[in-house]
């Protein structure tokens, strides 16, 4: 977040198109939109059943 605001043009440029766009919102929207959908969902599913589900997840996930 800091780097990236620091130098909006240089980091955000070779980073993704979306930053070099929205300077203001690039820093802070990657992090926001990234971190939320992905983690948010793998995280809480496998922390909790990783005792049992860790390997029946994994399987279906990858057949799915």
């Amino acid at each position: 977040s800091q780097p990236g605001l620091e130098r909006p043009a240089g980091q955000s440029r070779p980073q993704a198109g979306q930053t070099a766009r929205h300077p203001q919102a690039g820093p802070e929207a990657r992090p926001a939109e990234r971190p939320q959908p992905r983690p948010v969902q793998t995280r809480p599913v496998q922390p909790r059943p990783a005792e049992v589900e860790e390997d029946e997840e994994i399987e279906v996930f990858d057949l799915d």
